[in-house]
């Protein structure tokens, strides 16, 4: 089984899982919120209850939003063999782990995956540009 969990500062995750659930019908990204709430200053508890829900034999993808932000940083101690960590979450990304097959991606999958996801963040203007000179 996969598990996929997207977590981020504020709102920006149930976002992306509302997304994925309306592009695809996958309803079962799990989400954490952080510090949508002003009393909450580390979301450590939050993360530790719900990955303690999860089966270690399981593979599980954590999106987050940040490179270095804390709530990238609060997952890390959860890295391992079946569980990646992946910060910089974008949909394609996020669709594509989500329609996947049940086999388990290898570290290599995984980077081809992010570097897919890099390919696809592209500056509109100069792109279109690019393309009407192409089309003279």
């Amino acid at each position: 089984m996969r598990n996929i969990v997207i977590a981020s500062h504020h709102r920006l995750a149930q976002g992306m899982a509302d997304t994925l659930e309306f592009v695809t019908g996958f309803d079962g990204a799990r989400v954490l919120c952080a510090f949508v709430d002003d009393a909450e200053t580390d979301p450590s508890e939050r993360i530790a209850a719900l990955m303690g829900e999860l089966n270690p034999e399981d593979e599980t993808f954590v999106f987050t939003d940040m490179l270095g932000g804390s709530v990238t940083q609060r997952f890390c101690p959860f890295m391992g063999e079946r569980t990646h960590l992946i910060c910089g979450m974008n949909l394609p990304l996020v669709l594509e782990v989500a329609l996947s097959g049940p086999e388990p991606f290898s570290p290599e999958q995984v980077e081809e995956l992010v570097a897919g996801a890099r390919e696809g963040i592209v500056y509109v203007n100069r792109h279109a540009a690019a393309s009407l000179d192409e089309d003279e």
